[in-house]
């Protein structure tokens, strides 16, 4: 994971749990994916994935129980 003000590399073993999530502010609603390590809370939006947040995490849960 690499960011503007933060870098990491993180093991299947250090993530906690991923979801996406739709969230409302000011009447706009845009969904984001959440990665959570440990005390790290990434969250990361649809220009940051380059796709939509639902079907990102989708492809992440059926990669991550295939392995």
């Amino acid at each position: 994971m690499r960011a503007p003000l933060d870098r990491a590399q993180l093991s299947w073993d250090d993530i906690d749990s991923i979801k996406a999530v739709t969230v409302s502010r000011y009447g706009l609603h845009s969904s984001i994916l959440e990665i959570s390590a440990g005390e790290r809370l990434i969250i990361l939006d649809k220009k940051d994935l380059a796709g939509d947040p639902w079907a990102v995490a989708a492809t992440i849960a059926e990669f991550r129980f295939t392995r």
